[in-house]
């Protein structure tokens, strides 16, 4: 009995390790990054939205325009007709995830213009 709790113990420190892995492979990009990583950029999504980001602020999902601007420690995007969302930007190689600093769930995307 003794053995089975300490195998399934080592197994639960070991999932937790994994996951804690995990999390530590995303890094928060830096204010002074935001906009090389994301002007003359285009995103996909695993829904199949795009987001394609110009330098000069503006950026483009399928036929809609929108606006994007950096804030403070956050990269904000304005969608006609709709408020402004502000999202944290981390990154784990090609791969981009944007966390609304309102709360909600974060949206993984990656670099689709390789």
């Amino acid at each position: 009995m003794a053995g089975r709790m300490w195998k399934a113990g080592a197994l639960v420190l070991s999932l937790a390790a994994g996951m804690a892995h995990a999390a530590a492979d995303w890094a928060t990009v830096p204010d002074d990054r935001v906009e090389t990583v994301l002007a003359a950029r285009t995103i996909g999504f695993a829904d199949g939205v795009t987001w394609g980001f110009f330098a000069d602020g503006r950026v483009l999902s399928g036929d809609t325009w929108g606006r994007w601007s950096l804030g403070d420690e956050t990269v904000c995007l304005l969608w006609p007709g709709a408020e402004a969302i502000c999202y944290r930007l981390d990154e784990k190689g090609i791969d981009l995830r944007f966390t609304p600093v309102s709360g909600g769930a974060a949206r993984v995307g990656r670099y689709i213009d390789l």
